[in-house]
């Protein structure tokens, strides 16, 4: 078979699987450059593989095989990049410590950033940025957490393709890792959609500042249009890219509305962003992935998250083999096999990397048991010269100590003055909560309310809204929504239900029930 063969040096082969292809890239990295030797798509063996589980590894199996030996692909490395519900990911921030020092610290607090049992999880990093906290220089990592037993698998697949796991990647670690040097310096949200799911990314200064993985993508498009046309799925695909059946707003159409969850969680999580970086607003935003392919994908979100979506197509850094038959158009297609092999997280199951470390451990014990005894050697002889010195100083020291001893009672008082000053700002906090905007909020919604809009339930509690009411119109209820959107302290706005029923007189009265979020309003 020619994956066991040896492949050319310094050559890796990525592989992105997902429901509907698997993506097989082969390529090289040299300094900042990445060059594309190969690139292929085949079609993922049907009931194969579910939320990053590998669910039949015999036929993913014969499937990449096929695929090595038709394209002439030669490989002894591969990396994976998984999309997957069941990673859990945190950003967390720790102290600026050595890079050798952040596992340790990852590690330790793994039990407190997850709500899952550690022990049955291979827990990873990648480190964003320096930040800056009350003065102090600070470290914000990416905190990943990925089931042993699903990872397992991948090494097996491996092993049965006759080739090595160089890495086990995370989508949204393979996704920053080239985005970041597509998007220009000022602030940018990048939305990837994929065909199972979608990424948002938002990048300052080239450094990501906010990720999020939503579970649905392009397959939203093409399962409503083979519901509703009564087509195969490749028919359904080509059908939504070749017509108009998108509209550009949500206006009740059955296949443009199957795209309403997708566009609220995209809008809830610009909406968190904006929150909480005023000072940060984002200046572009761009779109990149399967689904830009699909007439109206585009312009439909664009005009519902009030965005100026730019379809991300220049790619920096890239070089195409001219053997490899690619243009460079198609290289949106493998941004995550791209982004896998720039710097990926290693999800490796702990029993390997034991076995690994046994086996250098052995190789290096002759080698060490020479230096012990080199060492000892020092350790005997030194102390011995640098006793009497030692001596005269630790004399030194406590004279010096002697004279400070008064320093244990200011140091004391220090103290408990700290403790009564954070016992009186606890007091302070405790007395305050979101529902002090209550009456601002209400004061806001009297000025705002469109005319015909008329509320008949309304509840709050520490800040969470939640109320009903009826509208003329769903011009109207979406008017709400926009005057809601536009008062600083509050976000998350959503809508639950919508109805709109007509009376005998034709009169259209539209019932819906909506939620958001207050927060302490900011003093002018």
């Amino acid at each position: 078979m020619a994956a066991k063969t040896k492949g050319k040096k310094g050559n890796l082969v990525s592989i992105v699987i997902n429901n509907e292809f698997i993506k097989i890239c082969e390529a090289s990295k040299t300094g900042k450059n990445i060059t594309l030797h190969k690139a292929i798509v085949v079609p993922t063996p049907l009931n194969s593989y579910s939320d990053g589980i590998i669910r039949d590894r015999g036929a993913l199996d014969k499937a990449i095989k096929v695929a090595f030996s038709d394209y002439r692909i030669i490989t002894d490395e591969v990396i994976f990049s998984v999309a997957s519900s069941k990673i859990a990911t945190k950003d967390v921030v720790i102290p600026n410590v050595k890079p050798k020092q952040i596992e340790g610290i990852v590690n330790a607090n793994a039990a407190e950033y997850f709500p899952v049992n550690i022990e049955e999880h291979i827990v990873q990093y990648s480190v964003l940025a320096k930040v800056e906290e009350d003065g102090v220089q600070k470290l914000k990592l990416r905190v990943m957490a990925a089931p042993s037993d699903m990872i397992e698998v991948y090494y097996d697949l491996a092993a049965n393709l006759g080739v090595r796991v160089k890495a086990i990647d995370y989508v949204g670690n393979s996704s920053s890792q080239i985005m970041c040097r597509l998007v220009p310096a000022q602030t940018s949200a990048v939305i990837q959609v994929e065909n199972d799911s979608t990424i948002v990314n938002i990048f300052s200064n080239n450094e990501l500042q906010m990720q999020r993985i939503i579970p649905y993508g392009k397959s939203l498009v093409v399962n409503s249009v083979m519901n509703k046309m009564k087509l195969k799925y490749d028919d359904a695909l080509k059908a939504a890219q070749d017509m108009q059946l998108l509209h550009p707003t949500f206006d009740g159409d059955e296949i443009t509305d199957n795209l309403r969850y997708l566009v609220g969680n995209i809008n809830r999580i610009m909406d968190f962003y904006g929150t909480r970086n005023q000072d940060k607003p984002i200046e572009k935003a761009y779109i990149v992935g399967n689904a830009v392919t699909i007439q109206g994908f585009v312009q439909l979100l664009s005009n519902e998250l009030r965005l100026n979506l730019e379809p991300l197509d220049v790619f920096k850094d890239i070089i195409i083999d001219k053997k490899s038959y690619v243009d460079m158009s198609d290289t949106t297609k493998y941004i995550l096999n791209m982004g896998s092999i720039i710097a990926p997280v290693n999800f490796q199951p702990k029993s390997r990397a034991q076995a690994a470390k046994a086996q250098g451990s052995s190789k290096n014990m002759m080698a060490l048991f020479i230096g012990a005894v080199v060492i000892s050697a020092i350790l005997i002889i030194v102390p011995l010269v640098q006793l009497l010195p030692k001596q005269s100083e630790l004399k030194q020291t406590e004279g010096r100590i002697a004279q400070l001893k008064d320093i244990e009672t200011v140091v004391g008082n220090f103290y408990q003055a700290k403790d009564m000053y954070t016992d009186a700002s606890n007091f302070q906090t405790l007395t305050s909560s979101n529902n002090d905007t209550v009456e601002a909020f209400i004061k806001d919604l009297e000025a705002e309310i469109p005319s015909d809009v008329a509320f008949q339930s309304m509840a709050i509690s520490n800040g969470a809204v939640t109320f009903t009411g009826t509208a003329s119109s769903k011009e109207s209820v979406a008017d709400l929504i926009d005057k809601l959107r536009d008062l600083d302290y509050v976000t998350g706005v959503t809508i639950g239900s919508e109805a709109e029923n007509k009376d005998a007189a034709g009169v259209i009265t539209v019932t819906f029930a909506m939620s958001c979020q207050i927060s302490v309003k900011q003093s002018n």
